[in-house]
């Protein structure tokens, strides 16, 4: 289950995520670079959505490995 593909693809969700976490302080910065979250926009909570999906997914990939060899 972990492989070179998988490192790879781990890789990259972990790369697409810092760079949704640096476009989400950009867009919520906005034109006059006063940070405040817009919680009104719809872009805003997709930009969560997929941060929590770039990281949360290889993180619990690997939780559910290192759990799965410690029990058997």
């Amino acid at each position: 289950m972990k492989g070179p593909l998988m490192t790879l693809i781990y890789f990259t969700l972990i790369v697409l995520g810092v760079a949704a976490i640096w476009f989400w302080l950009m867009y919520s910065a906005g034109v006059h670079g006063t940070f405040r979250f817009r919680w009104d926009e719809w872009e805003n909570w997709l930009l969560i959505a997929v941060i929590l999906l770039c990281f949360g997914l290889p993180i619990r990939n690997l939780l559910v490995v290192a759990r799965s060899k410690r029990q058997g």
